[in-house]
């Protein structure tokens, strides 16, 4: 009986997601009001203190990557305004996503799913730092659309997970639960991601990350896009250990996107080795 239920739900869930009829979270209310102030020409400082007048942990982050040793100036920054004008309200913006985005999904979780939010969630933040980190020192790349395009690479998840949550069948039945989120969960969450984030109107460049992110084929084109640079985080994201240049990780060296970076692995593992603080202090300011 569990497993006829069990394969109904999948199917339904493949229809809904051919059709795009998944039901969807609404997005972060914060997420809603940058898109408006980001198409805003006439967007100021003082708008953006506005939006985050509701939001103190985010406020006490910004203020933090404004002191770090990537953007320390002469003086320590004490409240959220000057700290919008030390890092810019392009980036500002783009980093108050990429958190907002890390708030939402923390607060989302459910007791019975607990694991797998936290899965989701985690992997959310090595993806994002990684991608910061990397977009900055090695790339042209706008770092804070990395991180942003990182926070979302897996969104798709917790749509599905929703789903799951809300069958009562399967939560009488932990273990059916488990197998259900094990075989679903893999298949079908890029192609979940990318209807969550249309629905969200995030740009098309973000969106095209919940289907490409693990691609295993190499970009069209010669230089360094986002896309190549989220790869590459989400393989190192899987890595147990990507500074040691005595074990070469397979998923990181045969990623399409890592000779448009490195050599070999020994000079990947030595320069990864030197971001990996800058790497730990962007995961801790984007983990709210």
């Amino acid at each position: 009986m569990h497993a006829q239920q069990a394969e109904l739900i999948t199917s339904k869930l493949q229809s809904d997601i051919k059709l795009e009829d998944l039901v969807l979270p609404s997005p972060p209310k914060i997420l809603q009001a940058i898109c408006e102030l980001q198409n805003n020409p006439h967007q100021n400082v003082d708008n953006v203190v506005v939006l985050l007048s509701e939001s103190q942990v985010i406020q006490e982050r910004l203020i933090q990557l404004a002191n770090c040793v990537m953007y320390r100036g002469m003086l320590e920054i004490k409240s959220v305004k000057p700290a919008i004008l030390r890092l810019g309200i392009s980036r500002v913006l783009s980093l108050i996503s990429g958190m907002s985005i890390s708030q939402y999904i923390s607060i989302t979780r459910s007791p019975s799913l607990e694991k797998h939010f936290t899965k989701m969630w985690l992997q959310c933040l090595d993806v994002a730092s990684i991608a910061y980190v990397i977009a900055q020192l090695k790339t042209q790349i706008d770092s804070e659309k990395a991180l942003l395009a990182g926070m979302v690479h897996n969104i798709g998840v917790l749509p599905l997970l929703l789903s799951l949550d809300n069958t009562p069948v399967f939560k009488q039945n932990p273990t059916i639960m488990r197998d259900m989120v094990d075989a679903i969960i893999p298949k079908y969450y890029p192609y979940a991601g990318r209807i969550l984030m249309q629905s969200w109107n995030l740009p098309e460049d973000i969106i095209s990350i919940a289907t490409n992110h693990r691609n295993l084929h190499p970009s069209t084109h010669k230089e360094i896009e986002l896309c190549d640079v989220i790869q590459l985080a989400f393989a190192l994201s899987k890595t147990a250990d990507y500074t040691n240049p005595d074990y070469e990780p397979i998923e990181v060296i045969t990623c399409p996107s890592f000779t448009k970076f490195w050599g070999n692995w020994n000079s990947a593992a030595e320069e990864l080795a030197t971001f990996e603080e800058h790497i730990k202090l962007v995961r801790n300011i984007i983990a709210i």
